[in-house]
C-alpha cells in the first residue's frame, strides 16, 4: 500500500505531562522498522530565573538500561541534545534516527532556573516497517 497510515507505527516514549525533574522516556523497540522519526512537543515553560531544560534523544541495545545520547551524525534534522527555554516554547521538534541501536527514547537530562516545569511529550514514528500491517 502507498498510504502513510498502514506503513507507520507510533509509540509514546515520554507521556504527556508537566515535567519538573529529569525524566527518562520508555525505550521504543525499532526492530520492526527500517527508519524512525522522533517528535518532541514542548509547551510553555514555567518557573523563574530563566527556566529551561535539556532534552536528549538516546539509544541503547537494551530496552531499559545503558541509554546514551545518540551521536549527532546518526540524527537527521539536528543534534541529539535540544535546549528548551522560554524562547523556543510551544513548539514541536523532530529528529530522524539513523543509528544502529535497537531502542530509542527521549530523556529530560537537566534543568535550569527556579522551579522549572515544562509540559511536553515525545513519540517515535516508526516507518518503512519490515512487516507491512505491523502498525496498530
Amino acid at each position: 500500500m502507498r498510504d502513510l497510515h498502514n506503513n507507520i507505527d507510533v509509540a509514546v516514549t515520554l507521556a504527556a505531562a508537566a515535567v519538573d525533574d529529569p525524566a527518562n522516556g520508555t525505550g521504543v523497540d525499532l526492530s520492526d522498522a527500517n527508519a524512525a522519526e522522533v517528535i518532541i512537543a514542548v509547551g510553555t515553560i514555567g518557573g523563574s530565573a530563566s527556566p529551561g531544560f535539556t532534552v536528549q534523544v538516546q539509544e541503547s541495545d537494551e530496552s531499559a538500561a545503558n541509554f546514551t545520547k545518540v551521536a549527532d551524525g546518526d540524527l537527521l534534522g539536528g543534534g541529539g541534545e535540544l535546549e528548551s527555554t522560554a524562547a523556543n516554547a510551544d513548539e514541536a521538534d523532530t529528529r530522524g534516527h539513523n543509528g544502529n541501536k535497537q531502542y530509542v527514547r527521549v530523556a529530560v537530562t537537566a534543568e535550569t532556573g527556579t522551579s522549572p516545569t515544562i509540559p511536553m511529550s515525545a513519540v517515535v514514528v516508526k516507518h518503512r516497517l519490515r512487516h507491512i500491517g505491523a502498525a496498530a
